[in-house]
């Protein structure tokens, strides 16, 4: 969103500049961006799952493809690709921003898109998932047959297609 679309918008809908403004401060401003995304006559929201649409920033509003707003704690550091808010690179004024890009979470063994976070123990997650598999998400499914198959891999292997 640009700085005269925010000023637009505002003006809309608070044309008085006597109504509470939420304020935008590091940390809470979704309250703020909420309010933008649900002005009336907005487009609704699409399904995440459709690669084609514009997706909005769930803590600023910012549209695919432009930049977040100041502090919103989505952006990423144009030096690292790291969260801004929390990364140590030394910034210039001219280091570069990122511009909004939703990137769906895909489980990396079947593809299910955005699914459900669970917990295991990282002693748990170490035993089952191979080293250079650890920082991939998984959908809880699989992670039970991958648990399933390597606690019964001795004991029962796996079917093969030829026939003696």
């Amino acid at each position: 969103m640009t700085r005269d679309e925010l000023i637009t918008l505002l003006m809309t809908y608070w044309p008085n500049g006597t109504d509470d403004i939420p304020r935008v401060r590091r940390g809470n401003y979704d309250y703020f961006g909420a309010g933008l995304q649900r002005r009336p006559g907005s487009v609704p929201l699409v399904a995440p799952d459709d690669p084609d649409a514009r997706q909005r920033c769930g803590d600023c509003g910012a549209l695919e493809g432009s930049l977040h707003l100041v502090g919103c704690d989505m952006e990423r550091c144009g030096l690292c690709g790291r969260q801004y808010s929390s990364c140590d690179c030394q910034r210039q004024a001219d280091t570069p921003r990122v511009p909004y890009i939703d990137w769906p979470v895909v489980c990396a063994r079947c593809g299910e898109l955005w699914p459900i976070f669970f917990q295991v123990p990282d002693a748990e997650w170490r035993h089952y998932i191979q080293t250079d598999r650890r920082r991939e998400v998984l959908c809880h499914p699989c992670y039970e047959r991958i648990q399933t198959w390597i606690d019964t891999g001795a004991l029962r292997p796996p079917p093969t297609g030829c026939s003696r």
